[in-house]
């Protein structure tokens, strides 16, 4: 039931007739003043010089290039056109600095061009000398351009005197002409340069190739990898073997000189040595036993000694023996280490000059297909005379008949509509401001009404894991009075400033349909004069059915896992003018909100808009919430109501953003889940 207060608040409103009234009042005077203003001007464009405008025209052959090289191209040309080394020529041929105007600017102390200089329209060429004034002059008449995008270039000149104008027009086509020429000859001589140089070049790696050919005649074919680390391990094993065999030769000769029997392992190791050394020691035993039983002497030890002295002897000749076997072995091996080091220096040479030569070749397929090309221009240049791609005199200047401007009764009548629009824009805006065209307007405060209005939300059929659902197109607002809340207007209101705006619900404040709190709340904003994106981190697509025109649109997760641009997944909601990028073709996985990507394309989102809000499911707000400015919990129950407290408290555990409390009424079933039709919304 609504309540029975009377309205006790006014508002203003602009009153319309009260505004054209003041106009009408004010309209005979605004029409004498600007009636004066068109006077003034009429009479000061009858006093100023006529300018007389004359053009030549020339043609750039640009031949099949591609658009944009060819609007580079063009582009090229007219800097050309207008540069200085033209100008100057042109100057001294037409004689430019002589006459009247020319020598007015180079004199100074125009009032109309102190007044230009005063206010920054204009250079300021007290400190200038001759050439500079004569130059700005010359810069401010020619005007030079290409029609409409094509290779047709017009030089436009303007002068007071009209056959200055049409002779100056043409002296720059003919300086513009013989510049391009003089180009055509430079070119020609560059030509034959060029392909004097590569002649000498291909003739010098012909030569070396040949040479290069010679060698590989001679020598053996290249090593396939296989075979030549077959042949590499063999050199290896070789120079090890000579090495071990010349060491133990040289190691047994040293021990024979200095009287001694060695004791190297190629030495304990032959046969004839291991028996001897066992007669040895049986000997030397024996010659202990028998010298302990006869000490006086005996026969035997005699004997003993005798047979050790003829050991000794035959150890030193097995020695001796193996040391020119050691010694023959080494030559042997060094003589097959140095044959397969020949075969593998023979193998990499082939190999060194293979790769030379085929280098050369290549070489040499160059610089004939540069030959060739240089020698196709130079054809070109002989037989049409022109660079390709010059330019062509179309048609030369006339002098022009009637002058270009000023248009006296045009710019009177302008002078007179912009007096008069100004005139009237006073008057509107001295209304406004004094208070005259304002009345107040007495209104019935929301917060006064005891029960909120009927809801007139319609509601749309949304799927989610196939279980249809029925959600407002549109939130339904409870009042905000004191203990519940803020309202909304007051919540768009406070965050100014505040970038990030974090929305979530409170606990059972969707299970008969999701009120959609970031959606009002982003077209809130949008009414504000503030520019706002909405970010649907929901899957059930309600923000999109809200501000769009369904759910399979791209979205969020598409731009989280770089599959679509900012371009692609930002759209523009169809009732005001805030922006929203949709959930996406997948549910947003809470583990994937957690990397930098996510930072980065927030980051982006605030150089772009004044606020960003993001309607956030309860698991994604310990990712989102810790760099929000603003969090706005949406719930149908009080701000003492256990749900709304723990939905309170689950954003402030991660984040230190203002939190706002807002009340929106319960969701109502419709009679028909059907959606509606998109004519019908």
């Amino acid at each position: 039931m609504a309540s029975t207060h009377s309205a006790s608040m006014t508002r203003a409103e602009t009153d319309v007739p009260a505004l054209l009234a003041s106009v009408a009042r004010s309209l005979p005077y605004l029409l004498v003043i600007a009636a004066i203003v068109a006077v003034v001007v009429f009479l000061a464009l009858g006093r100023s010089t006529p300018l007389y405008r004359a053009e030549a025209r020339v043609l750039v052959g640009v031949g099949d290039l591609s658009p944009a090289v060819a609007r580079s191209t063009i582009a090229g040309e007219i800097q050309l056109i207008q540069s200085r080394d033209i100008a100057r020529g042109v100057l001294s041929a037409v004689g430019l600095a002589a006459s009247p105007e020319y020598l007015q600017a180079i004199e100074g102390g125009a009032w109309l061009e102190g007044v230009l200089v005063s206010l920054g329209l204009a250079r300021n060429l007290d400190g200038s000398s001759v050439e500079e004034r004569v130059l700005a002059r010359y810069d401010e008449n020619l005007t030079v351009y290409a029609v409409g995008g094509s290779a047709l270039i017009v030089i436009a000149f303007r002068a007071a005197d009209p056959d200055l104008a049409a002779r100056t027009a043409n002296a720059i086509a003919d300086a513009y002409l013989a510049l391009r020429s003089s180009a055509t000859d430079e070119t020609v001589a560059m030509l034959q340069a060029e392909i004097d140089r590569l002649r000498g070049a291909l003739a010098e790696a012909v030569l070396r190739a040949a040479a290069v050919r010679d060698d590989v005649a001679g020598l053996p074919p290249p090593l396939a990898g296989a075979e030549r680390a077959v042949l590499q391990a063999e050199f290896e094993a070789a120079e090890q073997a000579a090495d071990r065999a010349g060491a133990d030769a040289v190691a047994i000769r040293a021990a024979l000189a200095g009287g001694t029997v060695p004791d190297t392992q190629v030495v304990q190791t032959d046969s004839g040595v291991r028996a001897l050394v066992a007669e040895q020691q049986a000997l030397r035993a024996d010659l202990a036993r028998e010298t302990v039983a006869n000490p006086l002497g005996n026969p035997r030890v005699a004997e003993i000694r005798a047979r050790l002295a003829s050991i000794d002897a035959e150890l030193r000749a097995a020695a001796e023996r193996i040391a020119r076997d050691l010694e023959a072995a080494f030559e042997r091996d060094r003589a097959r280490a140095d044959e397969l080091g020949r075969r593998l220096a023979e193998a990499d040479a082939a190999t060194a000059a293979a790769e030379e030569l085929a280098a050369i070749e290549h070489e040499i397929a160059g610089y004939r297909e540069r030959l060739d090309a240089a020698v196709r221009r130079q054809d070109e240049l002989k037989q049409s005379g022109v660079l390709p791609g010059d330019v062509q005199l179309l048609s030369r200047a006339t002098v022009p008949a009637t002058p270009e401007g000023p248009d006296v009764l045009a710019l009177t009548g302008l002078a007179f509509l912009a007096a008069l629009i100004l005139g009237v824009a006073f008057i509107v805006v001295r209304g406004l401001r004094t208070g005259r065209a304002t009345r107040q307007v007495p209104f019935e405060p929301l917060a006064e009404l005891d029960v909120p209005p009927p809801a007139a939300a319609r509601f749309r059929r949304v799927g989610n894991d196939d279980v249809p659902r029925a959600m407002q197109d549109e939130p339904t607002l409870a009042p905000a009075v004191e203990d519940i809340g803020w309202s909304l207007g007051a919540v768009a209101d406070s965050i100014a400033g505040q970038r990030r705006v974090v929305v979530t619900l409170a606990e059972d404040s969707d299970r008969d349909g999701r009120p959609l709190a970031a959606v009002a709340l982003a077209r809130a904003l949008a009414g504000r004069d503030r520019s706002v994106v909405l970010l649907d981190l929901r899957d059930d697509g309600a923000d999109s059915l809200a501000m769009g025109e369904g759910t399979d649109l791209p979205g969020f997760a598409d731009l989280l896992a770089g599959e679509a641009s900012f371009a692609q997944v930002i759209f523009r909601d169809r009732r005001s003018r805030a922006h929203f990028i949709p959930v996406g073709a997948g549910p947003i996985e809470p583990e994937a909100l957690a990397g930098e990507r996510l930072a980065t394309l927030l980051a982006a989102l605030d150089h772009t808009y004044d606020h960003i809000v993001l309607d956030c499911p309860d698991d994604a707000i310990p990712h989102i919430a810790p760099g929000a400015d603003a969090a706005l919990v949406a719930s149908e129950y009080g701000s003492a109501d256990p749900r709304t407290v723990r939905a309170v408290s689950r954003v402030a555990k991660v984040s230190a953003a203002r939190i706002f409390h807002l009340r929106v009424d319960p969701g109502r079933k419709p009679s028909s889940p059907d959606p509606e039709t998109a004519e019908a919304a």
